[in-house]
Formats: C-alpha cells, sequence, structure tokens
C-alpha cells in the first residue's frame, strides 16, 4: 500500500513516514500541493494524507486536481488539519477530501481510518477491473452482433418477394429476429413461401435461419413438393435444434397461374384466404407439429390443396401479432385479427400493424411480430420470355456417362443446366430446360435402375416410403448407368436430349402395360414406344404433373427400347 503524506511542516512529514512505515506502508512526502501534483505521476499512490493549510499550493486547491489524476478508480483523500470549526471541515470534504485526521496525530487513529479508506479502495480497484472486463466482453458482443447479422443478411438476401404481390412486415423483439420469412421461385414458375417462428426470440431463435433457408432454396430449386421440402427441414432439424426447441411454420406454393395453392402448416396460427375483395374465404388450419419435433419415420408431409383464383390474398402471420398484450394483459386476439377484414373494403398489412400499435399501447414489445399478404398472380407472362436478341450461332453437343457412384456423390442435372446456359440465349430457358430434363433424368433413375413404382405412394405414408425405399436402392446400386447427349441446334433454333438407361425397371417393376393394361406388353395394341410414353403418362398423372408437362412443353417426345430411351426435343421459339 502506497500513502502520500503532504505537509508543509519537516517535523509532523518526518513522523507520520515513521509511524507508516512501522505498519508496514511505502511512504513518499510533498511540502505542497504542487509538489504533491508531480510525486502522484511517479508515485501513483492509494492514499493521500493532505494538510488543509500549505503555501504554494494548498490542500483546498490540490485535493480535486489529485481526484482528477486519479480517474475513475477510488483515491482517499485524508485531511490533516489543526482546524476544528464546521465550516473549515466541510470545506474539507467539499473539495473532494474523503476523511480527516485532527493535528497531532493519534496513531491508533491513524491506522484504522488508513485500513478503512484502503479497503474501499481495494473494493474500487475490483469494480474498476471488473468494468472494464464488462466493457471488453460488450464490445466482443457488439462486434459478434454485427458479423452474425452480416452473415444472417447475406445468408437471407437469396429470398425475392417480387414474384408475386407482397405486402409484409418484419419486427424482432431484440435485435435478431427469430421469426423466418423465404420466398423462391421454383423452375416450373411456382412461387414457394415459407413463414416460420422458432421457440423463443433473439440470437438463439435465430441462429436456426440458416440450415432452414439452406435447405428451402436448394429444395425449391429443386423442384421439391411442400411436402417433401417440410420433411426435409424437420430432418435437419432434427439434428442440429435441441430438444427444446422448435419451428412453427406455413410451406406454401402458389402456381405459375395463381390458380392453384398447396399449403403445410405445422403450429403457425391459422392462415386466411381472403377473396379477390380480400373477405375471409376460408381459414388454413395447422394440421401438424412443428418442424423439428418428429422422427423421420414419425413425420407426415400430408398437405392442403386449394383451388383459387388469381387475384385471391393469402395472409399468414406468428403468433406474435395476435398475442402482443396491452398494459392491462389483454391480448389482441383472433377476433379482433379477423374483424380486421370485415370492417374495410381492403386493408394493408401497414394498417393493421398501426391498429396492433394503437391496442398495445406503451407496452414494450415482447415477441417477434411477422405478417404477410400475399396477392395471388398470374406469373405465366412473366417467365421464359424469349429472348429478343439472336441466339448463339455456335452448335454444340455435350454427352456424359453417370454410374452408381456419380449418381450418388452429385446432382448431374444442376451441374449440366449450369453448362447448358453459358451459351448465349439458353439461359432465359433454363427453368423449362432443368424442368424437362430433370423430369425424364428422375424417371430413368427412379423407375429404370432403381425399379421403383409410383403406386407406392398411394399408400398410407406413401411419400415417406417411396423416398425411404429410393434412398435405400440408391445406397445399394452397384451396376446400371445413364447416359445423356444434350445437342444444340442454332438453325432449328431448338435443343436436343437422348437419355438412356440399361436398368430392367420398365420391363419388370416399372412395367407401364402392367398397370394399366389387362394384356402384357407384347400384347398392347400401341407400339413399344407409345405403350412407354402413353402408360407411364397414364400412372404419372396421378402423383404429380410431371411427364404430363413434359409432353405439353417438348416439340416431340419419344420413348424407344421399351422405355430404356428417350429423345426429347424443345423448341426455343
Amino acid at each position: 500500500m502506497k500513502i502520500l503524506v503532504v505537509d508543509d511542516q519537516e517535523i509532523i512529514r518526518g513522523l507520520l513516514r515513521v509511524l507508516l512505515n512501522e505498519d508496514g506502508y511505502e511512504v513518499r512526502v510533498s511540502d505542497n500541493g504542487q509538489t504533491a501534483l508531480a510525486e502522484f505521476d511517479e508515485f501513483q499512490p492509494d492514499i493521500i494524507l493532505l494538510d488543509a493549510n500549505m503555501p504554494v499550493m494548498d490542500g483546498y486547491e490540490a485535493a480535486p486536481l489529485l481526484k482528477q489524476k486519479a480517474g475513475n478508480l477510488y483515491l482517499p483523500i485524508i485531511f490533516l488539519t489543526g482546524l476544528d470549526d464546521d465550516v473549515n471541515l466541510a470545506k474539507c470534504l467539499a473539495v473532494g477530501g474523503d476523511d480527516f485526521i485532527s493535528k497531532p496525530v493519534e496513531k491508533l487513529v491513524l491506522g484504522a481510518k488508513i485500513r478503512a479508506h484502503a479497503r474501499i479502495r481495494e473494493l474500487s480497484r475490483e469494480t474498476n477491473e471488473q468494468n472494464k472486463l464488462l466493457s471488453y466482453h460488450q464490445e466482443s458482443i457488439a462486434r459478434e452482433h454485427e458479423i452474425v447479422e452480416h452473415i444472417f443478411q447475406n445468408a437471407l438476401q437469396q429470398s425475392d418477394t417480387s414474384f408475386n404481390d407482397m405486402d409484409l412486415h418484419l419486427s424482432s423483439a431484440s435485435m435478431f429476429n427469430g421469426d423466418i420469412y423465404l420466398v423462391a421461385q421454383s423452375p416450373l414458375g411456382s412461387t414457394y413461401i415459407m413463414m416460420g417462428d422458432f421457440t423463443g426470440h433473439g440470437l438463439p431463435a435465430a441462429t436456426g435461419a440458416l440450415p432452414v433457408s439452406r435447405v428451402f432454396y436448394a429444395m425449391v430449386e429443386k423442384g421439391l413438393s411442400v411436402g417433401d421440402l417440410a420433411y426435409e427441414i424437420n430432418k435437419n432439424l432434427r439434428v442440429l435444434l435441441p430438444d427444446d426447441m422448435f419451428l412453427a411454420a406455413t410451406i406454401a406454393e402458389i402456381s405459375v397461374s395463381g390458380r392453384s395453392l398447396v399449403i403445410w402448416a405445422g403450429g403457425l396460427p391459422d392462415g386466411l384466404l381472403l377473396d379477390k375483395q380480400q373477405k375471409l374465404k376460408a381459414r388454413i388450419s395447422s394440421r401438424h407439429m412443428a418442424l423439428g419435433i418428429l422422427l423421420e419415420q414419425e413425420f407426415d408431409s400430408a398437405t392442403m390443396n386449394f383451388a383459387i383464383e388469381a387475384g385471391e390474398h393469402l395472409v399468414l402471420y406468428t403468433d406474435g401479432v395476435t398475442e402482443a398484450a396491452n398494459i392491462a394483459g389483454e391480448m389482441y386476439g383472433e377476433q379482433r385479427f379477423y374483424a380486421l377484414f370485415e370492417e374495410k373494403n381492403t386493408i394493408s398489412v401497414n394498417d393493421i400493424i398501426q391498429q396492433l400499435k394503437a391496442f398495445v399501447g406503451d407496452v414494450k414489445q415482447a415477441d417477434d411480430v411477422s405478417l404477410a399478404i400475399i396477392k395471388c398472380i398470374d406469373n405465366r407472362n412473366n417467365i421464359e420470355e424469349m429472348p429478343k436478341l439472336g441466339l448463339s450461332a455456335l452448335p454444340f453437343s455435350l454427352t456424359t456417362r453417370l454410374t452408381p457412384d456419380i449418381i450418388r456423390r452429385c446432382d448431374p442435372i444442376l451441374q449440366l443446366l449450369r453448362m447448358v446456359s453459358t451459351v448465349e440465349g439458353l439461359g432465359d430457358h433454363r427453368s423449362t430446360l432443368f424442368m424437362l430434363l430433370s423430369e425424364i433424368y428422375n424417371n430413368a433413375l427412379d423407375h429404370g435402375l432403381l425399379g421403383l413404382r409410383s403406386k407406392i405412394k398411394d399408400q398410407k405414408n406413401g411419400f415417406f416410403d417411396y423416398y425411404m425405399e429410393r434412398e435405400e436402392r440408391l445406397n445399394q446400386l452397384l451396376d446400371g448407368t445413364i447416359s445423356l447427349a444434350i445437342d444444340y441446334f442454332p438453325q432449328q433454333k431448338s435443343v436436343r436430349f437422348c437419355l438412356f438407361h440399361n436398368g430392367e425397371g420398365y420391363q419388370g417393376s416399372h412395367n407401364p402395360c402392367e398397370i394399366n393394361h389387362d394384356s402384357p406388353h407384347e400384347n398392347c395394341e400401341l407400339s413399344p414406344s407409345e405403350q412407354a410414353k402413353s402408360c407411364t403418362l397414364k400412372e404419372k398423372k396421378e402423383h404429380g404433373r410431371g411427364l404430363e408437362l413434359v409432353d405439353a412443353l417438348a416439340e416431340s417426345l419419344q420413348y424407344l427400347e421399351g422405355g430404356n430411351k428417350v429423345v426429347m426435343t424443345y423448341k426455343l421459339h
């Protein structure tokens, strides 16, 4: 412990030095306030014994200057004074003194006061260190939040609300939003929308947005159904999230014509379907548990299908809207929310949020609030517009042979389309080319090499069983190849795909005539190519629009060699 003694009387300085040295303190002395200020910088004392009346600079003037040098750390200043009037004693405390000792100094009193102030000094030092550490952590956390926020913004910026007319409000209860809103367009031109609400709010809840968005965009790009998309997200969240955390979500697909709506709903408040006048047409209730709870074999990917008209609206929102409470603890509630759509001819998201804020008043937002009103519009005129500039004049041919190992390790269709899309003019047709090629490829793989039958999907949990069987057979696949040739003919303004697989799916487990005709292949009235084409289409119609749409979009489509070979031409007109 360092003590600085400041007194103009040499005998007092000497006496105090002796007394303090006996108690083990390190002591320095000064004869006035000015020399004490200079001594302070070098000595850095823990306690100062300061005389009130001195020449050059007295204690009243020196005390505040010494306190200033100490900064935020408590520096005890004990005045040494022979004065005993209240006015001067009060003046000592007013200029920064913390205590005083009357002259002549008594050793017991001096020791007691120094020990008392030494304890306070040590507590101040500990507090000061803790404050510095806290400040450092606050700065570190703020920097980490900036980095995480930057990552989130970059990860989620792929979401594009321009496909449909979307009126949207997203507000978080803290720095990070535990709600998620994603939008993407599939290769077929339909719009996928996902609104979700993670358990809790803030950074822990927001971290789930990264894996969800990654799966969402990847699966939409592959053209997966809404139910399959929900299944994939659930599978990923089951691995990543702790047991007490999950994602309530609604996933919707609005067809390119704006006339079909497919919904998977798990845990969010009821969505609303509004007619063209924004009047309530139907409530879309949740039928499933939230994502990230159920095991894969327990998960239900069943969806709801709605026939809609272009110009109708879909309303999605999280419980932060209806559970917002005012100062009396009364929640906004569903009835007030639904009534808004009956009170006005048209209503915007901003109208609803303003009414919500008026109801809540000055109560601090306790939960993340997300609300979207999506207009179901006809997007057919906005996709696949023909290039106004000429197509590339350079013909090309691309061939590849896919073995089981290659098929398991990568998505060959996406990689091939990336290469094809670099050709001038073909990039504008990317989504249609992707749909055409992926449909014939997946048909060849699933039914040709793997021998799967689509009617598996008709059973209970059929889609889950189908894809589990597909994954198992793909992992066990040792033989069989798919050969693919892509030819571009600039003069004919066309692209031709020629795909061949050497599996036995069409002749065995996926014999189209076995499903749709009483007679075997050789007794069917159609030619082998016609059989494979027409019968495969009949079976596929019950499980999706894939081959039916291929047949409609392609300039020509031929199934040869019993269905093992497909030749398809797409016209770039």
